[in-house]
């Protein structure tokens, strides 16, 4: 049983097996199984109509906050593909984030992990 499994919208999770610290946001590939899109440790995620939206402290390091977006794939949400094509575009600064949040209207982050944050 995994420590932690938050669902985020579509098939888009924050998963960690172990420990906490291990959160990353998951794409779920609808065979029990999936792939880590946003490394540990992600504190962070919210999404849109367009995108899905993570933070994170690179390996624990609370010292220093990364972001990240993908860009949403509505087919690939509703069938049975592995979503392998899928790429968070990242690492980003708080001020490259800050840019392309307004350029881009990237959403809020709306689940926020206190205990990681």
């Amino acid at each position: 049983m995994p420590v932690r499994d938050e669902h985020i919208v579509a098939r888009y999770y924050l998963m960690a097996p172990d420990l906490p610290e291990q959160t990353c946001l998951l794409w779920d590939d609808d065979k029990g199984g999936g792939s880590c899109l946003v490394s540990e440790t992600v504190f962070g995620a919210g999404y849109s109509d367009n995108y899905v939206v993570a933070e994170s402290h690179p390996h624990g390091t609370h010292s220093t906050t990364l972001y990240w977006y993908i860009v949403r794939n509505r087919s690939n949400e509703t069938s049975g593909d592995s979503g392998l094509r899928l790429q968070a575009k990242g690492p980003f600064s708080t001020q490259q984030y800050a840019t392309l949040k307004t350029q881009l209207h990237l959403p809020e982050f709306t689940t926020v992990l206190t205990d990681l944050e």
